[in-house]
């Protein structure tokens, strides 16, 4: 979280997109598009829900035109769960076999990258302690979404 809040201040200024990814009925997979809806409004920050398809988005995402896109996701890193993961783009590809987002993900950056070369990724990866469907979020998911929603509100409230 450290890591996170050091890079948040120095990006404070720029154009940012907070993009939440994942399945809200597949247990923790639903954390990026739980967090995006709560902090809608309530920061001083685009946020869009992408669901499962944020390669959907992409029109709008250009619209928005950032500088920066923070993408929430729940993804098995192998760590324990509730754990939150910052991932700069260049260390995408070696997380390919932890997620069914990731492809689409990698579509994703290079897609925009074209168009926007000046746009800069990051992933705050969650790691999920259930994938079961019609489970909602786990207590160590619940509480890591909240350590950072409370990073974006303090931050960008």
């Amino acid at each position: 979280m450290k890591e996170l809040k050091s890079l948040l201040k120095r990006v404070k200024k720029k154009k940012i997109l907070l993009l939440g990814i994942g399945n809200p009925e597949k247990g923790d997979d639903g954390v990026g598009p739980s967090l995006v809806e709560e902090l809608r409004g309530k920061i001083k920050m685009e946020v869009l829900n992408a669901g499962m398809a944020p390669e959907n988005y992409l029109g709008k995402i250009k619209k928005i035109a950032p500088h920066l896109i923070f993408i929430i996701d729940a993804v098995d890193m192998g760590g324990k769960a509730g754990g939150i993961f910052l991932v700069g783009e260049e260390n995408l590809p070696l997380f390919s076999s932890f997620s069914t987002h990731l492809p689409s993900l990698r579509l994703l950056v290079e897609i925009l990258k074209s168009e926007i070369p000046s746009l800069s990724f990051y992933f705050l990866l969650i790691q999920p302690h259930t994938l079961e469907f019609g489970k909602g979020l786990s207590p160590p998911v619940l509480q890591a979404k909240e350590k950072i929603k409370e990073l974006f509100l303090f931050l960008f409230g």
